[in-house]
């Protein structure tokens, strides 16, 4: 028994001594710590938020970016307001030191259940610390720095100045930092005159900007300022009656046009931070610079091609080089275009429909096709209810047939289709359909995406990808990024050259065609994308041998555009603008076309009649030849006759006349003739329904035909045919009379 209790002591011991060593470890490993994590007070209450950004020149005079900051201080705020954060996010502010114990232990048991680190539990002292002095990582070890530094923020400034540095640098979207920014961005006044209900939804926004965006999820906003109404009444900051007031009080937004940064600094910002795999804050404050492609003077061309259209939509233009450098980039509208993405309409059609058409030759630009009401299956109306017909692959591109597309879709295959969307870097298309033809893309097409797509186009299948920015350096000129020469071939030279070639021909006498009076070769392409047959994208992509121009106009919300604006016009005739004014000097040089496309004259009577490619032979004369270009291993391998007609001739007798027949061929062309007994007589070309009422004139008459090849004008007569009408006459009267059994009698003549 005293052996036992011995060695239970022992264990006891053992124990004691083991919880005290880890304790002591945890301890010294803390206090080490807080000791080694330093804390950057004039980071933490500067107020500076910014970088430099150099356009292609690189001057020594920056244009400095900073982002939509403004200060104003906490004393100047209603209590409200105050509190409606305080409430949301952090109701044991003002007593705890940094940290909240019982969130932390809350959030790791939730995480532990879930396997995930959803639960962040922090404090407005460790927001402020992770969005000023961190980055975003979910990481237990980012979490522990997170708490030393609250702590030590704790400890340098009051309660009354870590609220003053929150409420001045807490992102609230659309490039608002700070609560003054976003009062001014969304109710076009001050914080300090903001209502109970505004400071509520300001409140509730910060948790995801993006989705609680009173502008763009107006529902996900109202529900959430309940919320935070809800726990400012729960904890007693508002009264009964004041949360009664307000819960089921509208969203009022009055936020002023031209808020939103559409710029060219903007779009080099977000490139920078996916370069440098960091967030927009992070970017802007480590004071880098950055080096871009910018040309002044094509930013100030487009700036005034776009602003000088006069229709009433979101606008979008950019300008870049046959390098895939962006030298100019512009937007206007109530929302944030940067990372917008859109149905990209007919615009997709030569990408993932001609495009796999024509580098599997399945088709070449003088390919017939029947443009007309599908009447099985998937049928889309081509715009305007307008069927071409017969037509060419080339003209049917031009004029965007919606029918023509979805045929070649057909043919091409779905599979096909969305592989060369993802080469064309368009993304990876999940359950795609035919209306994909029409670009119908579940999840839409960015601006600089599509841009890129036509970039490839524009090089020949050659993808130099497409980017703002040539360098980045830190504050110290160290270079974190430098752009390389990117080149991929990606397609055929001679595919991309027989694309571009049908989109030249948009450009003259297409849906483009307002581009036509433009003194050098321009390839061109528009579309329009609808709901519930109101526009809402509005696009043309124009390009020379050096310059593409892509614009876009349309409703960023998606509702539709209150007038049937045209693609054809207002984007069209922006990007007219902006290539008269970018080639006054000089002239781009034309497309070209390599050894491995010829042109073919094919047989334009076998064309238009059988819809037949057949190429044409050499002693064919010039009027009845068409001429266009085709791949050397596309060239037409039919030739077209001209042997002598089958003439199947028959005329038989009806009580309207002589009915006349022959086996017809568009080679030939037809007369025929009535010979009596003292004449012959042209009666006139042949046609498909042809009577001679005039035979019951004669006793007795032939008939014969001559066909011409159009050709040789070589001749071929048919054999005659005699026809006695007197005959026919008779035994048509003596039927009749025996069948209504009147007399017996036969007639004669």
């Amino acid at each position: 028994m005293q052996k036992r209790k011995s060695k239970l002591k022992y264990i006891l011991i053992a124990i004691l001594v083991f919880i005290a060593i880890l304790f002591l470890s945890t301890f010294v490993f803390v206090s080490i710590s807080y000791i080694s994590t330093p804390l950057d007070i004039e980071a933490l209450s500067s107020t500076s938020l910014g970088i430099e950004i150099y356009d292609n020149t690189s001057s020594s005079n920056p244009i400095s970016y900073s982002s939509n900051k403004k200060i104003i201080s906490t004393s100047q705020l209603n209590s409200y307001t105050i509190n409606a954060f305080i409430a949301i996010e952090d109701k044991r502010f003002y007593s705890h030191n940094g940290y909240d114990l019982k969130r932390i232990v809350k959030a790791g048991l939730v995480n532990l259940k879930s396997g995930s680190k959803s639960q962040g539990a922090s404090t407005i002292t460790q927001q402020l610390v992770k969005n000023i002095l961190l980055n975003s990582e979910k990481t237990y070890s980012r979490k522990f720095k997170e708490i030393l530094l609250s702590i030590k923020t704790e400890k340098n400034f009051t309660k009354e100045e870590i609220l003053n540095m929150y409420l001045n640098s807490i992102y609230f979207g659309s490039n608002a930092y700070g609560i003054e920014s976003a009062s001014n961005l969304y109710f076009d006044k001050s914080a300090s005159e903001l209502t109970l209900n505004e400071s509520a939804i300001l409140a509730g926004l910060i948790k995801s900007p993006a989705y609680y965006s009173p502008i763009n999820h107006p529902d996900n906003c109202f529900a959430r300022k309940n919320i935070v109404l809800n726990q400012m009444y729960e904890n007693g900051y508002i009264s009964k009656e004041e949360y009664e007031e307000n819960i089921n009080k509208e969203v009022n937004i009055s936020f002023k046009k031209n808020n939103y940064d559409n710029s060219y600094n903007h779009q080099a910002i977000i490139e920078a931070c996916n370069l440098l795999n960091i967030t927009e804050k992070e970017l802007l404050r480590q004071e880098l610079k950055l080096y871009t492609y910018m040309d002044n003077d094509l930013q100030l061309i487009a700036e005034k091609a776009m602003m000088s259209t006069n229709i009433d939509a979101d606008k979008i233009s950019l300008i870049a080089d046959n390098s895939g450098k962006v030298l100019a980039y512009c937007g206007d509208s109530y929302f944030d275009l940067s990372k917008m993405k859109r149905n990209p309409a007919s615009t997709i059609k030569p990408l993932v429909v001609y495009m796999p058409a024509i580098a599997n030759n399945i088709v070449s630009p003088l390919t017939p096709i029947l443009d007309e009401k599908i009447t099985e299956g998937y049928s889309p109306n081509n715009a305007g209810g307008h069927y071409l017909g017969w037509t060419s692959v080339r003209e049917a591109l031009a004029h965007s047939s919606n029918v023509c597309s979805v045929k070649l879709l057909n043919k091409v295959g779905l599979d096909v289709a969305c592989e060369y969307a993802n080469k064309f870097h368009l993304g990876n298309i999940s359950n795609p359909t035919e209306s994909l033809a029409l670009g119908d893309i579940e999840n839409g097409v960015s601006i600089i995406n599509l841009a890129r797509a036509y970039s490839i186009l524009q090089n020949n299948g050659i993808d130099k990808g497409l980017t703002f920015i040539s360098r980045i350096e830190d504050s110290d000129g160290n270079i974190l990024y430098q752009d390389s020469d990117y080149s991929n071939k990606v397609f055929e030279q001679e595919d991309c050259m027989l694309i571009n070639d049908m989109l030249k021909t948009s450009a003259q006498s297409g849906t483009a065609k307002r581009l036509n009076e433009l003194p050098f070769e321009v390839a061109s392409k528009t579309g329009t994308a609808q709901i519930q047959d109101k526009n809402t994208d509005l696009w043309n992509i124009a390009y020379t041998t050096e310059h593409l121009v892509l614009s876009w106009c349309g409703d960023a919300s998606s509702k539709g555009l209150e007038q049937n604006y045209s693609s054809s016009f207002y984007p069209t005739m922006i990007n007219k603008k902006i290539l008269e004014n970018i080639y006054t000097s000089h002239t781009p040089k034309n497309f070209e076309l390599n050894e491995n496309i010829v042109k073919v004259a094919v047989d334009s009577i076998e064309y238009n009649n059988l819809h037949n490619l057949a190429s044409a032979p050499e002693d064919l004369a010039e009027m009845y030849k068409i001429y266009d270009i085709f791949k050397i291993q596309n060239i037409p391998e039919e030739s077209s006759t001209c042997e002598t007609p089958d003439l199947q001739f028959n005329v038989s007798l009806t009580t309207k006349g002589a009915k006349i027949e022959l086996n017809y061929n568009p080679i030939f062309e037809y007369q025929i003739f009535r010979k009596t007994e003292n004449s012959s007589n042209l009666i006139g070309g042949y046609t498909d329904v042809m009577l001679d009422d005039k035979v019951f004139k004669y006793k007795n008459v032939q008939y014969y035909a001559i066909a011409t090849n159009k050709y040789t004008k070589e001749k071929f007569t048919s054999p005659t045919i005699k026809l006695n009408p007197e005959e026919f006459l008779v035994n048509i009267l003596n039927e009749h009379f025996i069948k209504s059994q009147q007399t017996k009698t036969k007639w004669y003549i």
